[in-house]
């Protein structure tokens, strides 16, 4: 990850624009989301990987979205306002404009209502870190760790891509 970051943080911005004025530094902080997700989960931090996991994906989608579907007017709204279209709008104009499969908006779909209860104090998280006995733990499956890393892992492609 030191390389990527070596070569992420001497990057230009080419033929700068309002859009990639405020798109590459957002897949930035995205990428900054993964890098610590990966780090928190190699410490047992459980709590947090969840929590980050939806700043995560609306800072990509926003981003790709800057780069591939808004018009000049739209970002400059974007930062006149900090108002944005759903994710769910922002992941099927992508995927429309780009003739991209539908795992954007599929994953969001699917994680949309989890993701909302781990970033805004659900129950979803402190549920998970109940263990054995009633000992407060992390009882997360490898599974759902797993599962978090594949997602991750995609996003960071992503990101890398843009």
């Amino acid at each position: 990850m030191d390389r990527v970051w070596e070569l992420v943080e001497s990057c230009t911005i080419d033929n700068c624009t309002v859009q990639s004025d405020l798109a590459c530094p957002m897949l930035y902080v995205s990428l900054s989301h993964c890098d610590v997700i990966q780090l928190l989960l190699e410490q047992g931090n459980l709590a947090s990987t969840n929590a980050l996991l939806r700043p995560l994906f609306e800072t990509t989608i926003r981003s790709i979205w800057l780069c591939r579907c808004a018009s000049e007017d739209q970002v400059t709204r974007c930062i006149e306002t900090d108002d944005w279209k759903s994710p769910w709008v922002l992941s099927l104009e992508i995927e429309s404009s780009t003739d991209r499969a539908p795992v954007l908006s599929w994953l969001w779909s699917g994680l949309r209502s989890n993701m909302h209860r781990y970033t805004h104090g659900g129950i979803q998280n402190a549920v998970r870190h109940i263990g054995v006995d009633e000992v407060i733990t992390p009882n997360i499956s490898e599974d759902d760790i797993l599962t978090l890393m594949k997602i991750v892992g995609f996003l960071s492609l992503m990101i890398l891509c843009e």
